[in-house]
């Protein structure tokens, strides 16, 4: 009986795994929400990546994101491992919170988990290839209005010596653009940061968003922003995407306030689908039905494209290219437009089924006002360079 059991147990294992290759391939998951970003897909087979050990890499990777409770387990997993490392370096922090502590690849200050200063000396090369595809684009269009905001976060100071890492200043320096049409969204402390940015998760909370708003309004030189009709508390235990890939989630949450806003009218269209609303800024959050809140659960996703459409006629028509970092406010930038189109070129082309060509994108939606908006991997990361 008991050889009859293990082999019913281990033909349900295989079961399961040969239905999660399945799902893998018919239906794979177009992002992984563990991470906030693209899944990657099951790799072509090609016999020369195979001999490289190119195809293997790209496997394991998409296998990680498409095999159904791989991500839960990797976070237990890390979870576990991590427990008694943690505890040691926590104390260390807390009986010396002015100074770093390195915890796997990232970093603990005060208690918290924030990522290392970058410093822009070793990324010359990085910054120099993206301006130069910004400028490229800025001198092939002379007939639209661009504008770039820079958000500083935690990788933009060094906290242990108060000091700024001027990562920002050398990118925006060495773009041909008015004073005028650039701005920085600035984190000049760890007051600054702690009062602006999620304990737990890597993006700007509500305050820190909405901030970032009603300075983006002046830098495009409009008026009369949106407010708050009243915060909201959705949770108490508010775990992000820092605490758990540093696999250290069991250890910290937080609560996750919202900022409720009177929108204007507005249509949304999805990946070229309408949709009834662009994440759930609008609707009433509910644990049971919902699950556990996340910041692209409430803002909205990396989505390729969302367009959103007002009854603004004659506001004009922006390009928003951004990550994840503008989800949060671009619902509220689109009230000040006639259309607002973000697009996210890390999930363009796949969601899309097509590629991005900037030319032809501001012709085919009339764009007359570009904006270029993201933190500092969003000016070094090569998936967001944009092809004319």
């Amino acid at each position: 009986m008991k050889r009859i059991l293990n082999g019913l147990f281990a033909v349900g294992i295989l079961a399961a795994l040969l239905a999660a290759m399945a799902l893998a391939v018919l239906k794979p998951k177009a992002v992984n929400y563990y991470e906030n970003r693209p899944a990657a897909a099951l790799p072509a087979f090609s016999g020369a990546e195979a001999v490289s050990g190119e195809y293997q890499t790209a496997l394991e990777t998409a296998l990680h994101d498409q095999l159904p409770a791989a991500q839960r387990l990797e976070e237990r997993y890390q979870s576990g491992m991590n427990a008694l490392v943690f505890r040691a370096i926590a104390a260390q922090s807390a009986a010396r919170p002015d100074a770093y502590y390195k915890f796997r690849d990232l970093m603990l200050y005060h208690g918290d988990i924030v990522y290392a200063p970058v410093f822009p000396e070793p990324l010359l090369g990085e910054i120099s290839h993206r301006a130069e595809n910004i400028n490229a684009l800025l001198s092939a269009h002379p007939e639209l209005d661009f504008y770039v905001f820079y958000i500083e976060k935690d990788t933009d100071m060094d906290f242990e010596a108060n000091a700024p890492t001027g990562f920002s200043d050398e990118m925006l320096s060495r773009l041909w653009l008015p004073e005028d049409h650039k701005a920085v969204f600035p984190v000049r402390s760890f007051a600054d940061f702690r009062a602006r940015f999620y304990r737990t998760d890597h993006h700007w909370n509500c305050v820190g968003s909405y901030e970032g708003y009603t300075r983006l309004l002046t830098l495009l030189g409009k008026t009369d922003p949106i407010l708050p009709e009243g915060t909201e508390r959705i949770t108490d235990t508010f775990c992000g995407s820092k605490a758990i890939t540093s696999g250290a989630g069991a250890y910290f949450s937080e609560a996750f306030e919202v900022y409720r806003f009177p929108f204007p009218p507005m249509t949304v269209t999805i990946n070229g689908a309408r949709a009834s609303d662009y994440g759930r800024q609008t609707q009433p959050w509910n644990a049971e039905a919902d699950g556990a809140v996340s910041y692209s659960g409430w803002y909205g996703d990396d989505h390729g494209e969302v367009i959103f459409r007002t009854e603004n006629t004659g506001a004009g028509k922006i390009l928003v290219l951004g990550e994840s970092f503008d989800n949060a406010i671009i619902k509220l930038l689109a009230s000040h437009y006639e259309t607002l189109c973000a697009v996210d070129l890390r999930s363009y082309a796949d969601d899309l089924g097509k590629p991005f060509r900037f030319s032809d994108y501001v012709e085919a939606h009339g764009i007359d006002t570009v904006l270029f908006i993201g933190n500092l991997d969003y000016f070094k990361v090569e998936a967001f360079y944009t092809e004319g």
